[in-house]
């Protein structure tokens, strides 16, 4: 009978040194960082093309606004005798954007029908001086952000023989470099008027447009104002 007495010998584990700890917290580290930055990155661009739907919306919605002027709300954009064509007296304000961009704002009305049920629509306002008040937006029960567009001759406009011989009916054979458009829309030989539409984030607050802090319109486009 084999009485030897085996003994076994504890195994011991290698614990981690203090330098590797530190190496595999480092590179932990800098993965989450990385996967931070790229979804950071992905928000950023979501929210870039979020942004820039509601702008595309928003051109939209006040190029129809211009083409029936009588529904935009603010200072009157119509002047002129009330018998002479809405593009006639429309024309008039939108000339100016030459030299001085013509402003109006969007946003969000809400409403409650007779059932008691909210819905909202759209709002295109203009000021003649380029302010709009937190009052207004509060009285008219605005919600959302508001945004302002700002309005100038398109450079679509160019090479085009704009200016009517009022005796002959006929266009001059001139064509527009940029300047002055003819100061009156009787004068005016086009069927239609481009304009350049940027729209901005309007700060919440009463600026004047010389107040406003320089920034990137979200969204730039061309817009069409039929006679």
């Amino acid at each position: 009978m084999d009485t030897t007495t085996h003994h076994s010998t504890p195994r011991h584990h290698k614990a981690f040194t203090l330098i590797e700890v530190t190496l595999a917290v480092g590179v932990l580290t800098i993965a989450v960082l990385t996967l931070i930055g790229l979804l950071g990155s992905t928000f950023s661009q979501v929210e870039e093309v979020v942004q820039t739907n509601r702008a595309l919306s928003v051109i939209q919605t006040v190029n129809a606004a211009l083409d029936s002027p009588k529904i935009i709300a603010g200072d009157t954009i119509l002047e002129g005798d009330k018998d002479t064509p809405d593009f006639d007296r429309l024309y008039t304000v939108l000339s100016r954007a030459v030299d001085k961009k013509v402003i109006l704002f969007f946003y969000t009305m809400e409403v409650k029908n007779d059932k008691g049920s909210v819905g909202t629509i759209p709002i295109v306002h203009y000021s003649a001086g380029g302010i709009f008040t937190p009052e207004e937006y509060v009285t008219r029960n605005g919600v959302g952000p508001v945004f302002r567009v700002e309005l100038s001759i398109s450079k679509l406009l160019e090479k085009q023989q704009i200016e009517l011989d009022t005796k002959d009916a006929i266009p001059k054979n001139k064509e527009y470099d940029g300047g002055a458009l003819p100061a009156k829309a009787e004068e005016y030989a086009l069927a239609f008027l481009p304009l350049y539409a940027e729209v901005y984030i309007h700060p919440p607050n009463n600026l004047s447009p010389e107040q406003i802090p320089a920034s990137r319109p979200i969204l730039g486009a061309n817009i069409i104002i039929n006679r």
